[in-house]
This record gives structure tokens, sequence and C-alpha cells, in this order.
């Protein structure tokens, strides 16, 4: 988006967004939710987010497990977080595959609903997204 928007026309908030900064320029980082609400809406200069929770629910779905599942995966840590009831390492090494199945599923499908909306804007992910076949595994072109 970069490239392809004037940042000159974008509110002060737009631009905090996408740089992750606040009004001091102190690095703020945005959580998925954040990120997902306001860069689509930055994106097609929209006034509201095209979607929220209560209208998408893949977008909630990837929002309510991204603390417990994408952070185990991601980041996996034997350390003890007070926020968490389970450590990292243990969800990371417990993970059924039915349950990331079903994450996996709601991602693409989050990235499918992003896309509609910017409408090919800056490309199409039909190029690098494919959805699992009926035995729950890629096609092979997924991988190359």
């Amino acid at each position: 988006m970069l490239h392809t928007v004037d940042w000159a026309v974008l509110s002060k908030g737009a631009v905090e967004a996408l740089e992750e900064r606040d009004q001091d320029g102190r690095f703020r980082p945005k959580s998925l939710r954040e990120k997902v609400l306001s860069y689509p809406r930055v994106a097609i200069s929209a006034e509201h987010p095209p979607f929220n929770e209560n209208s998408a629910d893949d977008f909630t779905f990837v929002v309510e497990k991204e603390r417990q599942l994408r952070d185990a995966i991601v980041h996996p840590t034997p350390r003890f977080e007070e926020n968490r009831t389970e450590y990292r390492e243990q969800t990371f090494f417990e993970i059924e595959l039915p349950d990331l199945a079903t994450l996996i599923d709601n991602v693409i499908s989050l990235i499918r609903r992003i896309d509609a909306v910017l409408s090919g804007r800056f490309g199409r992910v039909e190029l690098w997204v494919r959805d699992r076949g009926s035995d729950g595994r890629f096609p092979d072109e997924t991988f190359y």
C-alpha cells in the first residue's frame, strides 16, 4: 500500500495505523484485530471498516484464537504469562490437527474476504492462496 496510496491525503489516524506509531512518533504496535479493521479501510478510503466481528465469522474466530494459537505456533516459549491459562509451549505441543485445520481455513477465508473488499487493487490472492482439498491437504502447486 505504501506505493499505491498518496500518504499526503491520508488522515493522521490512517498514517498512525499504517506506521504503527502514535502522534509523538513512538512505536505503538497494532493488534491483529486493529490491522484487519484499519488496513482495508485505509486502502479503499472508507470511513468505516468494511466488516467487523459482527459481520464476519472468520474474522471473529481468528481474533478469538490469535492469542491462544497464533502466539503458541509463531512464538512458543516455556515462560509463564499472567494472562494465559496454559504455557505457549504446552499449547504448541498439544494443538490438535483439526483445531489447526480450522484455524487455517478461517485465516484463508479472512484473506479472501479482505481480497474481495480490495477488488484487486493490490493484486489477487488466488495467485498464492489455495484451499485444502477434501482430503484435508493442500494441492502440490501450493508449495511451488
